[in-house]
């Protein structure tokens, strides 16, 4: 049994901006992390209980930067963004 996916406001915000095909591709993606969240790197400092997921499309670097909540067996994406702007855009967040 897989974990629950739940999107933050500003992830839902920042992959409606995205062209369809990438949006497509990286909801395919967060599918992934369902079944073994835990085998991705840690972020370190202020963010260091996000989670990072690397992917590539289109010749571009892509993270996925999500959260793991055990008691709710539920995966909380804050972010997927190009790799040159979401450590940027986290900066935001937090």
């Amino acid at each position: 049994m897989g974990y629950f996916i739940a999107f933050t406001k500003h992830a839902i915000r920042f992959m409606k901006k995205l062209d369809p095909q990438t949006r497509a591709f990286l909801l395919k993606e967060v599918e992934r992390l369902k079944f073994n969240p835990h085998q991705f790197p840690k972020l370190s400092g202020r963010a260091s209980f996000l989670r990072s997921y690397h992917t590539n499309f289109r010749g571009v670097a892509y993270r996925i930067v999500f959260e793991i909540r055990e008691s709710a067996k539920e995966i909380l994406v804050y972010l997927a963004a190009p790799r040159s702007r979401v450590y940027e855009l986290l900066k935001r967040l937090f």
